[in-house]
């Protein structure tokens, strides 16, 4: 006799490294700027999920986030996430409703840096967040 359990479940399909993340220029008094990137889940058919994103390294005090200057907090530039669905751009501060329906599921999401209202000090900007996928 073979037995096999299947539990509920999602891997990250085909990704073993960070989601790299790279916005075009961004000029001083120029427009904001954005790119879209997409993840894929793989998960148990059927299977109800929340896919949220943590507000990364550089949050403020009211979990905005931020780009840091050369991983320094003292210069910081704004950026939100947004999950793109069928056309829609939703913020993603708050857990995502997910249900798998067919595997692998492509999860698209849109990072945006709004016009800066400030001067920019060049150099390149980082900051790191985390997708949790809670089940």
């Amino acid at each position: 006799m073979v037995k096999a359990t299947v539990v509920n479940g999602c891997i990250f399909k085909n990704y073993t490294k960070p989601i790299h993340v790279q916005l075009p220029e961004l000029l001083p008094g120029g427009n904001g700027v954005s790119t879209v990137r997409q993840f894929q889940l793989s998960c148990t058919p059927g299977m109800t999920a929340e896919i949220s994103i943590d507000d990364g390294e550089h949050a403020d005090k009211s979990g905005d986030r931020n780009l840091a200057l050369n991983d320094k907090n003292g210069v910081l530039i704004p950026y939100q996430i947004y999950y793109v669905d069928s056309g829609k751009n939703i913020l993603w501060n708050n857990p995502i409703p997910f249900t798998s329906n067919a595997s692998p599921e492509v999860i698209n999401m849109m990072i945006k840096v709004p016009q800066p209202k400030t001067s920019l000090h060049p150099g390149n900007y980082s900051d790191t967040d985390t997708i949790i996928v809670s089940y």
